[in-house]
Formats: structure tokens, sequence, C-alpha cells
């Protein structure tokens, strides 16, 4: 999801051609970790939990931060603000 919301980003703000490139070459240096039930699993808890608290987010915050609770790693963001209502996710941002 992370990957997506990049490359639609750079389409939104219509990035040209050799700049699209670089953000193709720059993200082949990192993992990306593939799905699993844990993280469909975290993601359906985190929804319910949030839409009950009667403070939902947006689907793709969501899977991001259920893929970084289940794998149990930092979420680095330029949002911090998209983030701040999940429990228990250590987000990490230079803002």
């Amino acid at each position: 999801m992370t990957v997506a919301e990049l490359h639609r980003g750079a389409l939104k703000r219509e990035w040209g051609e050799r700049r699209y490139q670089e953000l193709r070459t720059h993200l082949r240096q990192f993992a990306v970790a593939p799905y699993n039930e844990e993280i469909c699993i975290a993601y359906a808890h985190l929804v319910n939990r949030l839409e009950r608290a009667g403070r939902p987010i947006a689907v793709a915050d969501a899977w991001i931060a259920a893929s970084a609770l289940s794998l149990g790693i930092p979420l680095m963001t330029h949002n911090r603000r998209h983030f701040s209502r999940v429990p228990d996710l250590h987000v990490l941002s230079a803002q």
C-alpha cells in the first residue's frame, strides 16, 4: 500500500518521466513486505476499533498502520497526523 501511495502521489503531482523513474529506482532499495493473514486481521481489528470509537481512518492509512503493527516495526511517515490515533503504533517522522 505504501508503494501504491507513493506512485499515486507522483501521478497526482504530475511528476515528469525522469523524476518518476527516480522514484522507481529509489524504491528498489527497500524490502516490501507482502500481505499475509496477520496483516489482514490487524487491519480488521484496527478499522473496527477506530470506527467504534468514532474515529474512522482511511483505508490506505489503516492498511499501512496494520502492516507496521503486525510486523512489529515503526512506521516512517511525513503525515504523522494520519496515524496519531492508531493505538500502540510507533511513528517516526521528521515533522
